[in-house]
C-alpha cells in the first residue's frame, strides 16, 4: 500500500487536502471520477493487483483521510471502553464504525479508569494507546475529573502508515459530602497468648443531608492506651459508600490490649473533609493460656487422710498442697512484708537468694530489716537443733526438730496469709556435697508455707512442697500453681469459681498452639507421670560411673538401689540405709538424741562413726535423697534444656542428659 501511496502522490498535484484537491475528482464518493486517465494509469501501473473502486478509494483517503475499507490494515474491527468487575462498557457516541475516528463518552465519577479494548482489522497490525499523548502499556487509563483524550493509533505491519482514533472521556465532577460515623456497640472475640484481644464492632457511615456519595470513602481504626497509640495491634482500613449510596455499613474487627482502650475511627477525605472519631472501651482484664492441667491441679484440695506429717497432723491436699477447699489464700497486696532473719551466714545468703527468686512468682515484695522490733516476719536459718531455746523460740517439740525446718503463720476468715516466722535447721557441721542444695530446698518449702499459706502436696512428688521433698526449685506445676494464685486479678478469699471466670484456658486462645512441650519439660511430666502412678518401674542410665542402673519403685515400698557395684536398701521414710561395696558397708541413721544424720563405715563387724565426707566420697551423689524417687527430680531441676535430648521410637521415649563433672 506504501508503493501505491507513492503514485498517487505522483500523478497527482497539488496539497493532500480536500480543498487543495482538483475539482474534476470526486472526493465526496458520488460516484463520478471526471480524470478517469490518472485512476487508469494507477491501475495500470499496478497491473492486476488492485481493483478500480480501490484506487478511486485510496484517492479519497489522500484527501480527506476518510474511507471505507480502502485501507484495510489501518482500520479497527472493533473498539470500547470498560470499566468495573465485572466490567460495564461505556457508551461511545457516535457507536462505532471503522470509518469513523472521533469518538466521545461520559462516565460518572465514581468511575476511576477505563480499560481500552481495541482489535485490528489486520492481525499483524500494531496497536499504541496513549493518554495526553503518553503511552499506556496495559491499556487500562486512569481517568481525572473532566476531559481525558484517549488515542488509539492503529499502524501498517510494514510501519510506514497509521492511523489514529480519538475517544474524549468525559469523568463527571465528584459531589462535596458532609459525612456521619456511627459506631455501634463491641464485644470481645477472643485472647491472645500475649495478654492482648480481638474485639469486634459494627460502624455505619452516612451522608448527612439526603445525599449520596459517588466515591468510596476510606475509614481506618486505630488505637491507643495509656501509654499512647498502639499502631503494631491496631490496624483496620475498608472503604465505605461509593457507587451513589447514602449509608452503608461493615463489620471491624481489631487487636487491643487489655483494659481501658480507647479507639480512634478516621475516615472521609475523598471529596469530603477528614474526619475523626473517639471511643472508650474496656477489654476485661483476664488470666490466659492456663493449661487444663494446670487448672485440674490447682482446684485439687482434696484432704488426704492416711498421711500426717511430723507433728501428727493432717496437712496433704491433693495436687496443689492449699487446704479450705473453696476459698484463695495468698498475701494482702497492700500490705507489707517485713523481714529480719538470724542465723548462720550462708543459710542466710541462701534465703536472700530464695526470696529473690520467689519474689516475682508471688508477686510481692520483700522489705528487709536490722531491727528485730520492726519486723513482720522472721527468719531463723541455719541454727543448730539443740540450740533452739537460746534464739529466744517455743513451742519447739519433738517432731519439729526431727523435720529439716517449719513455718508459722496465721491466715484469717478473708483468707489472707499473715507471714509469722520461719525456721530452718542446720542439718550438717560441714558444708559440702549436697548441703547447700538441700538447705535451699527446705528454705524454699518453708518459705512457701509461710508466704502462701500452701501445706503439703499429696497428688504429685514432682512438687517442692512435697513432705519430703529435695527440690532446689520450683518444679513446672509448681511455678505454674503459684503464678496463677499470685496474680493481681485473684484475690485472698475469693472461691473458686470466681477464679475460673477469670481464666482464658490455653485451649481456647486465638493462637492455641498444638505443639509439644519442650524436652525439660517432657522430663518433668514423665518422671511425674512414671513416678506418681507407683505402677510403673522405670531406669535411669548413665556414665559417670563404670555401671549406672536405678530401678524406682513405688513411694511406699522399699527400693533397691543397684549402682556401679554398690547396692542399697532405702526403708520408706529413710530413718536409715545401708549401702554396701565389696569393702565396706556404709550406714546412715537418724539421731533423735542428736537431732541430725550420723554416718557409719561397718568393717568386718565392726562400725566407725565418719563424716558425711567421707560416706559422700565413696558413694558420690546418690546417698542423700530422703526418697529415691527425688533424686531424678533433683538431677532434672539443675539440667540445661540444651543438654537435653528427647526421641522416640516404638511407644518409647528416650532421654539423653549431659551432666558436667561438678555435679
Amino acid at each position: 500500500m506504501a508503493g501505491l501511496l507513492s503514485v498517487v502522490l505522483f500523478v497527482l498535484s497539488g496539497t493532500p487536502t480536500a480543498a487543495a484537491a482538483p475539482a474534476d475528482y470526486d472526493v465526496n464518493g458520488n460516484g463520478t471520477i471526471e480524470r478517469e486517465e490518472v485512476v487508469l494509469a494507477i491501475k495500470d501501473y499496478f497491473a492486476d493487483l488492485i481493483t478500480r473502486d480501490e484506487v478511486v478509494e485510496v484517492i479519497k483517503y489522500y484527501f480527506t483521510g476518510d474511507t471505507v475499507g480502502a485501507v484495510p490494515e489501518l482500520e479497527l474491527r472493533s473498539l470500547s471502553l470498560t470499566h468495573g468487575d465485572p466490567a460495564v462498557t461505556v457508551a461511545l457516541m457516535p457507536a462505532f464504525a471503522p470509518a469513523t475516528t472521533s469518538y466521545t463518552a461520559d462516565v460518572a465519577n465514581d468511575v476511576s479508569s477505563v480499560t481500552v479494548n481495541a482489535i485490528p482489522n489486520d492481525p499483524d497490525a500494531t496497536i499504541v494507546i496513549k493518554i495526553g499523548g503518553t503511552e499506556d502499556p496495559d491499556g487500562t487509563v486512569e481517568l481525572l475529573e473532566g476531559s481525558n483524550v484517549i488515542e488509539v493509533e492503529v499502524t501498517a505491519p510494514d510501519g510506514m502508515n497509521s492511523r489514529t482514533y480519538t475517544v474524549t472521556v468525559i469523568r463527571e465532577a465528584a459531589t462535596v459530602v458532609d459525612l456521619r460515623l456511627d459506631v455501634g456497640d463491641h464485644q470481645v472475640a477472643g485472647y491472645w497468648s500475649d495478654g492482648t484481644a480481638d474485639i469486634e464492632g459494627t460502624i455505619t457511615l452516612t451522608v448527612e443531608g439526603g445525599g449520596n456519595a459517588t466515591n468510596p470513602q476510606p475509614v481506618e481504626v486505630t488505637c491507643a492506651d495509656d501509654d499512647g497509640m498502639r499502631p503494631e495491634l491496631c490496624q483496620w482500613r475498608a472503604d465505605l459508600l461509593g457507587g451513589g449510596l447514602a449509608t452503608a455499613s461493615t463489620d471491624f474487627r481489631v487487636r487491643v490490649p487489655m483494659g481501658l482502650v480507647k479507639l480512634v475511627f478516621t475516615y472521609g477525605g475523598v471529596n469530603s473533609d477528614i474526619e475523626t472519631r473517639e471511643r472508650e472501651v474496656f477489654v476485661p482484664i483476664r488470666i490466659v493460656g492456663v493449661s487444663q492441667e494446670e487448672w485440674d491441679c490447682y482446684v485439687d484440695r482434696t484432704l488426704d487422710t492416711t498421711r500426717r506429717d511430723a507433728g501428727g497432723n493432717l496437712s496433704f491436699y491433693g495436687c496443689s498442697g492449699w487446704g479450705f477447699e473453696n476459698q484463695v489464700h495468698k498475701l494482702n497486696g497492700t500490705r507489707s512484708v517485713v523481714m529480719w532473719t538470724t542465723g548462720d551466714e550462708r543459710y542466710i545468703d541462701i534465703l536472700r537468694e530464695a526470696i529473690d527468686e520467689l519474689t516475682p512468682i508471688l508477686n510481692h515484695d520483700v522489705k528487709w530489716t536490722s531491727n528485730e522490733a520492726q519486723s513482720t516476719f522472721k527468719a531463723y536459718v541455719g541454727i543448730p537443733r539443740k540450740d533452739w531455746a537460746n534464739y529466744g523460740l517455743t513451742g519447739i517439740t519433738p517432731s519439729l526438730l526431727e523435720a529439716g525446718g517449719f513455718a508459722r503463720r496465721d491466715i484469717n476468715r478473708t483468707g489472707e496469709v499473715i507471714p509469722k516466722e520461719i525456721v530452718v535447721w542446720r542439718t550438717e557441721q560441714n558444708w559440702e556435697g549436697s548441703t547447700p542444695a538441700t538447705a535451699k530446698s527446705i528454705v524454699i518449702h518453708e518459705l512457701l508455707h509461710a508466704l502462701t499459706g500452701v501445706r503439703h502436696v499429696s497428688g504429685r512428688t514432682a512438687s517442692i512442697m512435697g513432705y519430703d521433698s529435695d527440690l532446689p526449685k520450683l518444679s513446672p506445676m509448681d511455678q505454674a500453681i503459684f503464678d496463677l494464685n499470685s496474680h493481681p486479678l485473684v484475690k485472698p478469699g475469693m472461691n473458686l469459681k470466681q477464679v475460673s471466670d477469670l481464666v482464658v484456658s490455653e485451649e481456647d486462645l486465638l493462637d492455641a498452639s498444638s505443639s509439644e512441650p519442650d524436652a525439660l519439660d517432657m522430663v518433668w511430666r514423665a518422671a511425674s507421670q512414671l513416678v506418681d502412678s507407683g505402677a510403673v518401674r522405670f531406669h535411669l542410665r548413665g556414665g559417670w560411673i563404670d555401671e549406672c542402673n536405678l530401678p524406682f519403685g513405688t513411694q511406699n515400698n522399699p527400693v533397691i538401689l543397684d549402682i556401679g557395684g554398690f547396692r542399697g536398701f532405702l526403708l520408706g521414710g529413710l530413718k536409715a540405709a545401708r549401702y554396701k561395696d565389696t569393702n565396706d558397708t556404709y550406714w546412715i541413721a537418724w539421731s533423735r538424741e542428736e537431732s541430725q544424720w550420723q554416718y557409719w563405715i561397718e568393717t568386718d563387724g565392726s562400725l566407725k562413726r565418719v563424716s558425711r565426707n567421707a560416706v559422700d566420697d565413696a558413694l558420690y551423689w546418690f546417698i542423700w535423697p530422703r526418697k529415691l524417687q527425688r533424686s531424678l527430680y533433683t538431677l532434672i531441676s539443675d539440667w540445661d534444656p540444651q543438654d537435653v535430648d528427647v526421641s522416640r521410637q516404638d511407644g518409647t521415649v528416650t532421654l539423653k542428659v549431659t551432666l558436667d563433672d561438678s555435679y
